[in-house]
This record gives structure tokens, C-alpha cells and sequence, in this order.
């Protein structure tokens, strides 16, 4: 039997396609949507995202007819779930694709990224901190092996942030500032738990982290950017040459930079500032990639629970 989970991103949709007899990775792909643009401060999707997010919906709908797809899940976040219209979008999709699409919230957004970052990584006894940097929401997670000690989704997607700022480019010293400063005084729960639950490793989730661990990758000499292993373990001084370069270039700059990916460009700047304050916050010395994220999350709580 075979599923496909469709995510429906701020920035990206994503599709994962799996065999449930084997596990086996049929497909796995996303799309560049940009559903937030131009609307997500003003919770709507404005109208040129939302032709581009049908057309992608179609699209990968029709992807999934060309592999005999036996059932979809489609779920979303938040982009549509803050839009006013956003139960209007989820409508035309039905329409167009007899797709249902499952809005979520926040925490059940953050349940379902653990669940798949705990498929990609043998977990440790101590205490770690996920952290998903999405378009519409960042989800932060404390957990010790498969128990979550707290978790909590704000609104802190690097397309929100990108639209309420409106930074330089290349970023000036001043706007990092005015950013770090944004982070603490939106962070304080999550630094409380911090010094209560003393995480030791720091795991990023898909998305930005992808990228960066591509960049980190090449800089160490490795010639392809495809890991057979659903995690990476982050060389931190080479991070920290990733980090640099990134908040001293300019667009066109981090365009050329050997493995960065067109989408990623504008909002890498304000992933790596969030990225850097929450390593700080937390003193950690450790850092993963988990390549599982949302949508690996309702892959495993399907194939567990019979339900996604």
C-alpha cells in the first residue's frame, strides 16, 4: 500500500510517497510556494499565493496518480490555519483535487515533527532541543529520549520575520541587533525551560537545516550533497564559517555559495540569526540535522496509529 503525505508549508509543499509493506521511499520532493507572501502578517493568503498553491496542489496531486497512490494526507500549518481565507484555499482544493487538507495547530505541529526526528536519529538519555524553523512558525521541543518534556510553536517562520522587518541585504550590524533583541523578548518561556531541563544537543529539523548541512558539507570537501542517512552531526567551526558568510553576503552573494538552493536564499539570513540565538541561549556544543520533519511525523503515526 502505498501513502503519500502532502505538506503544506509557508514556504514550501512538500510530498513524501512510502510503501507501507517495506518502508521503502518511493518519492520525496517539494515545490517553492511561497504561500505566505505579500499576506502572512496580515493573516491572508494574498492572490498571487494562492494561485500558486493550487497550481502546486494540483501538481503534486497528479504526482501521486502517476504512482498509484492508494491514500493522501494532506496536512497544513501556519500559513492557512492564520489566514482568513485559509478555509477558503483548503475549498478550491477539494474542489480541484479531491484532496481534504487537515489544518493543525501549533502543538500538534510540534508532536508530528518530533515523531519523525525521533525516526531519524537514535536518540540520547539527556535532555535536546528540536528546533523547526518553518515560514509561518518556529516549534520548539525539550525532550529525553522518546518522553517530551515541553513544547510550544510561535510565530517566528522566517517569512513572517522577513516581511515584519524588511532587513538589508546584506543584513547591517544594527538590524541583527534589533533581531536578537525581537528573539529574547519573545523567548522568555522557552529560555526558562532551558535552564530547566539543561538540553546538552540541539536538533534542526528539515527545512533551513537541510541547507546548511549542504554548505557544511561541500566546505568539508564531500562532493555530493545526498546524505544516505536520515541525520548529520554538524562540524560546529564549520558551521560557525556557514554562519559568517551568510549574514556578510548579499542575495546574489549566498546564491553562489556551493550548496545553496534558490528558495532558501532570502530567508537563510534570519534562520542563522535564530539558529545562533537559541545555540547561545542554551550553551549548547552539539548540533544535528534530522532529515525527517512534519511530514515523516503522520508517515510513522499512520503506520502506528491507522490514522494520520
Amino acid at each position: 500500500m502505498k501513502v503519500a503525505i502532502i505538506d503544506l508549508g509557508t514556504n514550501t509543499f512538500n510530498l513524501l510517497i512510502r510503501d507501507l509493506s517495506n518502508d521503502q521511499v518511493v518519492h520525496n520532493s517539494k515545490l517553492a510556494v511561497k504561500l505566505g507572501e505579500g499576506g502572512i502578517n496580515e493573516n491572508r493568503i494574498a492572490e498571487l499565493a494562492f494561485g500558486r498553491g493550487l497550481a502546486a496542489m494540483e501538481e503534486l496531486v497528479g504526482v501521486c496518480r502517476k504512482y498509484e497512490v492508494d491514500q493522501v494526507f494532506a496536512t497544513a500549518t501556519s500559513a492557512i490555519r492564520d489566514a482568513k481565507n485559509g478555509a477558503d484555499f483548503c475549498e478550491m482544493v477539494f474542489h480541484k483535487t479531491a484532496v481534504k487538507i487537515d489544518v493543525i495547530d501549533g502543538l500538534r505541529e510540534a508532536e508530528l515533527i518530533l515523531l519523525g526526528v525521533q525516526n531519524a536519529i537514535t536518540l540520547p538519555n539527556h535532555c535536546y532541543l528540536v528546533i523547526d524553523i518553518g515560514g509561518g512558525s518556529t516549534e520548539f521541543i525539550l525532550a529525553e529520549g522518546k518522553e517530551t518534556k515541553w513544547m510550544k510553536s510561535y510565530p517566528l517562520g522566517v517569512s513572517r520575520l522577513l516581511e515584519k522587518f524588511k532587513p538589508s541585504d546584506p543584513i547591517r550590524k544594527e538590524e541583527i541587533v534589533e533581531l536578537l533583541t525581537y528573539f529574547e523578548s519573545q523567548l522568555p518561556e522557552l529560555r526558562q525551560k532551558i535552564q530547566e531541563y539543561k538540553p546538552s544537543m540541539l536538533i534542526g529539523s528539515s527545512g533551513s537545516f537541510d541547507t546548511l548541512a549542504d554548505i557544511c558539507r561541500i566546505r568539508m570537501g564531500e562532493e555530493s550533497t545526498d546524505l544516505t542517512e536520515p541525520s548529520y552531526l554538524f562540524d560546529l567551526g564549520v558551521y560557525k564559517w556557514a554562519e559568517k558568510l551568510i549574514l556578510e553576503s548579499n542575495f546574489d552573494q549566498r546564491l553562489a555559495i556551493p550548496g545553496m538552493i534558490t528558495m532558501r536564499a532570502d530567508m537563510i539570513v534570519l534562520s542563522v540569526l535564530l539558529i545562533g540565538y537559541t545555540l547561545k541561549a542554551a550553551g549548547i556544543q552539539s548540533m544535528w540535522l534530522s532529515k525527517y520533519a512534519l511530514k515523516e511525523g503522520v508517515y510513522f503515526n499512520y503506520k502506528v496509529n491507522g490514522y494520520a
